[in-house]
């Protein structure tokens, strides 16, 4: 049997107490990382700001979203953009070709990210609801 790490009992506490769901608790935690890689920053940037070890972000971002950061600051906020164009695909391209030089899978890369972050935040914000 598994031994359980001291963020697996902090989980268990909270859904057994309060009712909220590990999978919040775990969004919650990470959500400084997850909002600056959607922000656009690199590994290294969001490495700076958070005092974490790029390994950690590594981790974290590919725990949530597949995706292992990006290698360099972006000259755009993906999730604004995408916030901009309500999740329009097509808007939201255009938008990116106008202000960046994002590639083709780039542009892809971001959006999906984005869309895997507003889902997860709408989630989140459900849940607070729930709770108060």
């Amino acid at each position: 049997m598994k031994e359980l790490t001291l963020w697996d009992i902090v989980k268990r506490y909270y859904k057994e107490t309060y009712n909220i769901p590990p999978e919040y608790i775990e969004f919650i935690a990470c959500y400084p990382v997850l909002l600056d890689c959607v922000t656009g920053y690199s590994v290294n940037s969001i490495s700076r700001r958070t005092k974490f070890d790029k390994a950690y972000i590594e981790e974290i971002l590919f725990q949530f979203f597949k995706f292992y950061g990006w290698d360099v600051d972006l000259e755009i906020s993906p999730i604004a953009i995408f916030r901009k164009t309500a999740g329009n695909f097509l808007l939201y391209e255009q938008e990116v070709i106008s202000f960046s030089h994002l590639r083709k899978e780039e542009i892809l890369q971001s959006f999906r990210i984005c869309k895997i972050f507003e889902k997860l935040y709408n989630w989140s914000k459900e849940i607070e609801k729930e709770i108060k």
